[in-house]
């Protein structure tokens, strides 16, 4: 468990997280909808939900990933962050509920993960993706010394608007 000024924590996925994690993906449902496409009606039934998390905790036990939650200073899960490990790259995966949006959370979440992986993995590189209508995510990933690479050429509608897709790096080494 690792700590940012005191103010949130990463802890690493476990079994044990299952109802407080359902309950924070139910409660954030339509919220993340607005960023990305919905995960369908399945993935919210219990018994797929938890299948969905035992598959996650077996690509950590394989090296795959590594998927923490993260918690404020109160003990109250705000989020997720996953790391999905391909080699010698992750690419990084973050949400932040709704009613704790706009704090800087996914900045300081993003800050620990990348220390952590600086320190116990064998990463040269983060990778990440977004939309480009999506200014928060990427604004979190620059303050944290990602880069732009690329844009997708193909421009996609989503809720109305025209987009594409934004790639990042970040080099560990």
């Amino acid at each position: 468990m690792r700590t940012v000024q005191e103010e949130l924590k990463l802890e690493r996925l476990r079994k044990e997280h299952e109802t407080t994690l359902y309950s924070f993906e139910q409660s954030n449902r339509i919220y993340f909808e607005t960023m990305v496409p919905s995960r369908g009606e399945t993935f919210y039934q219990k018994e797929v939900f938890r299948h969905s998390l035992v598959q996650l905790l077996k690509e950590e036990e394989r090296g795959q990933g590594l998927f923490y939650l993260i918690f404020n200073k109160e003990g109250t899960l705000i989020g997720r962050l996953n790391l999905t490990i391909s080699g010698e790259t992750a690419d990084v995966g973050y949400r932040i509920g709704e009613a704790f949006s706009g704090r800087g959370y996914a900045k300081k979440a993003l800050a620990l993960a990348i220390e952590e992986a600086q320190r116990h993995l064998h990463l040269q590189k983060l990778t990440a993706k977004t939309t480009s209508a999506h200014i928060a995510s990427q604004t979190v990933l620059v303050k944290n010394g990602f880069y732009e690479v690329r844009r997708d050429k193909e421009i996609f509608m989503w809720k109305g608007k025209e987009q594409q897709f934004v790639y990042y790096e970040r080099l560990l080494t």
